[in-house]
């Protein structure tokens, strides 16, 4: 079957015949018997030329080739059978003297032409040898101005060159500019802009599932819908850019190769995608008798001589298609019986590819209907784009897939941590991966958990710490960090950007503590009391376990001395205490109201840490007040004690506890001072408390 938007294709011709013509009417057919003369020479474009001894055709014509017509016309017998020039002439006589502009209308001419009326070239379409482009799929519409049609005898001349394949097709007419236009912008749109339109979509979702095969190797299915799509698009988009810049260096019958090309390759191509498809894989036997085909053609077809010989390959392995389609079929049936909707998407995009085809056979075939337009190369990107979408679905709900998953691995493992660790999703991950950095700690502890729980069934304290926690972690989160792990009714997590981001959560965390307690108040239940730690310095957050059993953890000093800074709030019955190391760390400007509350060394250290309270949050506000009001004070006080000087650090810390007497650190110092200077202070002593146990 020969198929215009398909082939690259040439023809010329050129005619004669006396027709009368009302000017009035809308339209002035040239369709008819034309004359006709294989040669080529200008002359045959003037109107006196004398004709009579050329030969008699019919126009619009699908078969112009001279190897076609040679049995009714000897004088297109000879060497030039493949390719060469040909001139049409026509006779148009009109009884009246033109009024106005027309277009001069053909649809299509293989495969360059010039066209005269009365000696005049009114346009040209492709170019002609020796860098010869061809025309084939524009719909020619040619200016004739007003004054160049006259009353009485006028001639059309077409100059034509064909190459392999020739004809013309209808309209072919003279019409007013206002009907002339909007045919032309319709057959602009059928033949170039629709066509151009799916020609880029369907080369971008090549282009998108060839980079998504490259991230997914696995899935080769993808590949091989994306050489599918990719090749139909060069087959239209090819086509039309040798029309549209036929000033192009690339010839046209490389052009036309690279087209039919792209048209066999589909087949296959579309094949071992469903294949892959249902399968997940293929043998090498397949693989060969597959890509043996379209590998053959394109070989045979760069090879080729001439147009004509590329030509005759392309036809001989077009025959290959329906084999291809037919094993489309069954495969979808096949899968339709397993229960696989895919095998239905492929059925129903075969459905228009069929139907258009049959379009073309019936027209270009048979010549059984009237048709100006090939359909089928509408119904490959059609049939594409519907498995495309199909591809696209199943890719959005994998997508949607993943990100309840991605969701889901978040509750277990903070987003946070795969960030820091520079991986992208919880599948990057790998055993012993690990970083380095500096990080604030925030460690907080409910206190006397144990006593609360003993009243409490297994159930009732998973609902009583879940109820807790779920006022307690979206502080943590709203204040940039992360919970790294709960640890029984302790919470461990990290702050990656600033200290002041937890010293601000544990207070926000005390405030919503208040709100939880006040509806434990309500409801019967004793009040809540916790503890909180912060320390900040380097630490080493990576994954431990092994292959099949990992988690992600923090291993660091840090970490150790933050747990023993919390376990410091109940002794001196704080709230929040922090480290000397994460007050320095604040943003300039950025304070909050404190007090030093303790020298303290973990076991195995040798630099103490300096403890600091924080005098904020949802605790009495009166007793933040008188602990800052009495800051100076009390800081004074404990400096005696730690250089020795115990009778002027009681008589002080007396005198603090006469306007404070709920300040527990008070209490504390003033037993230390006293024992201190009743037994005196044992061997190296320099005021440090050291920590033993949390």
């Amino acid at each position: 079957m020969k198929h215009r938007t398909m082939a690259g294709i040439g023809f010329a011709i050129s005619g004669f015949l006396v027709i009368t013509a009302n000017l009035n009417a809308e339209s002035i057919s040239l369709a008819g018997s034309w004359k006709f003369f294989r040669g080529d020479n200008p002359v045959y474009a003037s109107v006196e030329f004398e004709d009579d001894s050329w030969s008699l055709i019919n126009l619009p014509a699908r078969k112009l080739m001279p190897s076609a017509t040679a049995e009714k016309n000897p004088e297109l017998r000879g060497d030039g059978l493949k390719r060469g020039y040909v001139w049409y002439r026509f006779r148009l006589y009109l009884k009246e003297k033109p009024t106005g502009d027309y277009l001069l209308q053909i649809g299509e001419i293989m495969n360059a032409d010039e066209t005269y009326l009365n000696g005049e070239l009114v346009g040209r379409t492709g170019r002609f040898p020796p860098h010869f482009r061809s025309g084939w799929s524009n719909f020619r519409s040619y200016n004739v101005k007003q004054g160049l049609l006259k009353q009485g005898e006028n001639v059309v001349a077409i100059r034509v060159y064909f190459d392999g394949e020739a004809w013309i097709s209808g309209p072919m007419e003279m019409v007013s500019p206002e009907i002339g236009s909007s045919r032309k912008m319709l057959q602009d749109l059928a033949l170039h802009s629709g066509l151009q339109s799916l020609a880029v979509l369907l080369l971008a979702v090549g282009v998108f599932f060839l980079s998504y095969y490259v991230q997914r190797r696995s899935e080769i299915e993808n590949l091989y819908f994306a050489f599918a799509c990719i090749a139909v698009a060069l087959a239209i988009a090819l086509q039309f850019f040798e029309n549209l810049y036929p000033y192009s260096p690339l010839s046209s019958n490389l052009t036309f190769t690279i087209t039919q090309a792209g048209l066999i390759f589909f087949g296959p191509m579309l094949s071992l995608f469903h294949k892959y498809q249902q399968d997940g894989k293929s043998t090498a036997l397949r693989l060969i008798l597959t890509l043996a085909p379209p590998l053959a053609a394109t070989t045979l077809m760069l090879l080729a001589e001439d147009r004509s010989g590329k030509l005759f390959v392309r036809n001989v392995f077009l025959v290959t298609i329906p084999i291809f389609i037919l094993d489309l079929v069954w495969r979808s049936i096949k899968a339709l019986r397993k229960g696989d909707n895919r095998g239905f998407i492929v059925l129903l995009g075969l459905i228009p590819a069929l139907l258009l085809s049959l379009h073309d056979i019936l027209a270009f075939g048979v010549n059984l209907i009237e048709s100006n337009v090939a359909l089928f190369v509408y119904g490959l990107p059609l049939f594409l784009l519907l498995i495309a979408l199909q591809l696209t679905r199943r890719f959005v709900l994998n997508l949607n897939e993943n990100e309840r998953l991605k969701l889901s691995f978040r509750r277990f493992v903070p987003i946070e941590f795969l960030s820091i660790l520079g991986k992208q999703t919880i599948s990057d991950i790998r055993l012993g991966d690990s970083t380095e950095r500096e990080m604030t700690v925030l460690f907080t502890d409910i206190r006397e958990f144990t006593t609360l729980s003993e009243g409490m069934t297994p159930d009732d304290n998973f609902k009583f710490l879940n109820s807790y926690l779920k006022r307690m972690v979206p502080v943590i989160r709203q204040s940039h960090g992360f919970v790294d792990k709960y640890i029984g009714d302790s919470i461990l997590s990290l702050f990656p950007r600033n200290p002041s981001d937890a010293i601000s959560a544990a207070i926000l965390m005390n405030d919503e503590l208040a709100r939880f307690n006040a509806q434990r108040i309500l409801k019967g239940f004793s009040p809540v009391r916790t503890g909180t730690g912060i320390h900040t310095g380097r630490l080493m957050l990576g994954t431990i376990g092994e292959t099949e059993r990992m988690d992600g953890t923090v291993i660091s000093d840090a970490v150790n001395l933050a747990s023993r800074v919390e376990g410091l709030t109940k002794l001196f019955s704080a709230s929040i205490l922090v480290t000397q190391e994460t007050l320095a760390g604040l943003d300039p400007g950025g304070s909050f109201p404190h007090r030093l509350l303790d020298r303290v060394r973990v076991v195995g250290k040798t630099v103490p840490a300096f403890i600091f309270e924080i005098l904020q949050g949802a605790t009495a506000s009166n007793e933040f007040d008188m602990k800052q009001k009495l800051k100076n004070q009390f800081e004074e006080a404990i400096e005696l004690y730690f250089i020795g000087k115990f009778g002027d650090a009681i008589r002080l810390l007396e005198s603090i506890k006469r306007m404070n007497p709920l300040d527990r650190a008070v209490d504390i110092y003033l037993d230390r001072a006293r024992h201190f200077q009743a037994n005196s202070v044992p061997a190296g002593w320099d005021g440090v408390t050291i920590l033993t146990e949390k």
